[in-house]
């Protein structure tokens, strides 16, 4: 394996991390939801459904003009391809024509324009194909009457690029209860709610949908009051879809829902082979051991924690300074060719190349690193010292990218395909001998790299025909009963007497990095098993399922005991031999589970429970801790 200089890496790693324990469980929105008036609170998910549409950022917004408002570009522009959403909301009884533009005159659309009598919601679109600069104007007019305006846009990645509109859905009304439906076309498509109202009201989301930006604005005086508000909706399905927010009080509203496509189509399932999944579910804990097969922590600690995640409850976060290596890393079976999908963001923008953000290693040769170059501000990839191959488009700070990659090893000359958030990005290849993928590594072992970056929703596969992958979420599930136990009276808990009712209770600890509860077996038998199940999904496509569990022994010594999944009659042993290595020091045991018939689906992973016990071995006492199942589904 090579040192190597730039970085990146196809994908994906293990379940790693050595975790520091933080405080997790901050909700990520998908943009500020800013508003001049404080007393509206919005909940956000940071569970977007539609596959490849990426919400990026509230660009701002723009108030109370007489008959134009204009708004800056803020720090970062915005890049060729993606698709920016403006909403002007208008107080006024006249009903005139209006017009929206930018710097670069790139070509918008009026997608929605809905008249109430007394309140107006416009929606405009523009897919950029001349890249704003920080402070380009767009500037939107409208007739020099009314009584309040304001003008929000919003940035969208994924969106395509022609014909983005699949259909409309509009509504009126003087109530609290704001509704209005639209019906699909397209198997994949953003929704996006907007709603202007008057009078300054609190705006709560009904389920599934994703506060954007709020905009209250007071223009002078009651009468000039007014609401901006929207939200977005990811769908994979055709149907019939209602935006319906419920407001604190009565009064005038105008809605539009406009389905937007996305530039990519509906996605399917597939029965992808997994031979990596996590999405770092197990939380922060206090020791590597069974997470990561190798750990730097010289240029920092790499930490699994919850306050910023893409999906589920936690995600990866190394921050490496430059005092040396900092990087987690798994090992995989070897892999002529190695296809994976992993979201990163970049916590703020390196000043300075990054030569390996994450690595496929090779077991001989050069390897492929995904890497930042900052004079370009974009990833690239590269194969050892190999020239990079840059990306197309320009890195914002503090976004969520789905790289998708495979890399093949197993033939000369080796190659590399990538995509970044659905985009096909420039291949790399180097002619060297053929070799095959052992390993994946989040972080670098360059010294001088210094970044900080967070990494989730993780999957591997080694079969070609899975790229690209696509989008998707891992998420968790934790042990919620008791199944059929064998011979229960021999296993007993932290208070030295029998496991009780509910025994599941102490193995469901989030995150899994507590000794305080636990159960035990206090009677060899290798017969004798605690059954458990677990939380059921409601998704139908089930991409891939891993297990996680946290153990240790009353003292050191060697002892014995089993660790199974079982579905229906197939069993798949996660650990059976000792678990006392360790002695008082938590330990995990991570896999993925492989499903019978080669497929996952929904009643089979709903059906499937674990097995503790099966001790031939007591002293010292085998101690089960914690579970987590994860699993992979679409966005």
């Amino acid at each position: 394996m090579t040192q190597r200089r730039l970085s990146l890496g196809v994908a994906l790693l293990a379940g790693l991390l050595i975790g520091l324990a933080i405080s997790g469980g901050g909700t990520f929105a998908a943009f500020s939801n800013t508003t001049s008036n404080p007393s509206n609170t919005f909940a956000a998910s940071g569970d977007f459904g539609g596959k490849g549409v990426v919400p990026i950022r509230d660009l701002g917004t723009a108030s109370c003009g007489n008959s134009s408002n204009s708004l800056s570009v803020p720090a970062g522009g915005v890049p060729e391809g993606n698709t920016l959403i403006a909403r002007l909301a208008h107080r006024s009884t006249v009903n005139g024509g209006v017009t929206i533009s930018d710097d670069q005159r790139n070509s918008w659309t009026k997608d929605a324009d809905v008249f109430q009598g007394n309140v107006r919601i416009v929606v405009f679109s523009a897919y950029i194909t001349d890249a704003l600069a920080q402070n380009d104007q767009i500037t939107v007019t409208f007739p020099a009457v009314g009584d309040g305006v304001n003008l929000v846009v919003e940035e969208f990645s994924g969106i395509a690029a022609t014909n983005r509109v699949d259909r409309v859905g509009t509504g009126t009304g003087t109530t609290a209860t704001p509704s209005a439906t639209v019906t699909t076309t397209n198997g994949n498509d953003l929704l996006f709610g907007a709603v202007a109202g008057t009078n300054n009201r609190t705006f709560t989301e009904p389920s599934g949908w994703t506060t954007g930006r709020h905009q209250g604005v007071d223009c002078g005086g009651a009468s000039r009051r007014l609401d901006n508000h929207s939200a977005t909706r990811g769908v994979l399905a055709t149907g019939t879809y209602t935006y319906n927010p419920t407001l604190n009080f009565s009064g005038a509203w105008a809605e539009a829902v406009v389905a937007y496509r996305a530039a990519s189509g509906a996605p399917s399932c597939g029965s992808p082979v997994a031979a990596h999944l996590t999405g770092f579910e197990y939380g922060p804990t206090n020791t590597s051991f069974g997470l990561a097969d190798g750990i730097a922590t010289a240029g920092g600690i790499p930490v699994v924690q919850g306050a910023t995640k893409r999906n589920g409850n936690y995600a990866l976060t190394i921050g490496k300074g430059t005092t040396g290596a900092s990087y987690a890393e798994r090992t995989v079976p070897a892999m002529g060719t190695s296809v994976s999908r992993i979201a990163i963001r970049l916590e703020s923008l390196p000043t300075a190349n990054v030569s390996s953000l994450i690595r496929v290693d090779a077991a001989a040769g050069s390897d492929l690193d995904l890497e930042y170059i900052a004079a370009q501000n974009r990833f690239a990839i590269a194969f050892g010292t190999a020239p990079e191959s840059l990306a197309t488009s320009t890195v914002q700070a503090g976004r969520w990218y789905v790289f998708d990659f495979s890399v093949t090893y197993g033939a000369n000359p080796r190659t590399a395909l990538w995509r970044i958030d659905g985009v096909d990005q420039p291949q790399a290849s180097l002619a060297e001998t053929a070799s095959s993928a052992i390993s994946f590594r989040y972080g670098s072992d360059v010294a001088s790299d210094a970044f900080t970056a967070q990494y989730d929703d993780v999957m591997v596969t080694s079969t070609s025909a899975d790229y690209p992958i696509g989008d998707g979420k891992v998420l968790p599930l934790r042990p919620n009963a008791e199944g059929t136990s064998s011979s229960r009276a021999n296993f007993g808990n932290e208070t030295g007497t029998l496991i009780g009712t509910n025994p599941y209770l102490r193995l469901d600890d989030t995150p899994m990095n507590s000794t305080t509860d636990y159960i035990w077996q206090d009677t060899v038998s290798g017969t004798s098993y605690v059954e458990l199940g677990f939380e059921d999904v409601t998704q139908t496509c089930i991409r891939g399922v891993a297990l996680t569990l946290a153990y240790n022994s009353s003292a050191l010594g060697t002892n014995h005991g089993k660790t199974s999944i079982f579905m229906g009659t197939t069993e798949r042993v996660l650990l059976s031999g000792d678990m006392g290595a360790g002695g008082t020091a938590l330990r995990y045991a991570r896999d993925v589970i492989q499903p019978p018939g080669g497929a996952w689906t929904q009643t089979l992973l709903n059906g499937a429970v674990a097995r503790i016990g099966y001790s031939t071995d007591i002293s010292p006492a085998p101690h089960w801790h914690a579970l987590v199942l994860e699993y992979g589904t679409l966005p």
